[in-house]
């Protein structure tokens, strides 16, 4: 990490939107894999 994303977090506290909105992603992307299989 460069110093201006040391200095970004440090401000921040706990999750950015941008970092639940990827999580939210990702998660929703392997239910999508998972799914079908289940079924």
């Amino acid at each position: 990490m460069n110093r201006e994303q040391l200095y970004f977090r440090k401000q921040s506290s706990g999750f950015t939107l941008i970092e639940i909105m990827l999580v939210v992603i990702i998660i929703a992307a392997l239910a999508a894999m998972a799914v079908p299989r289940l079924v």
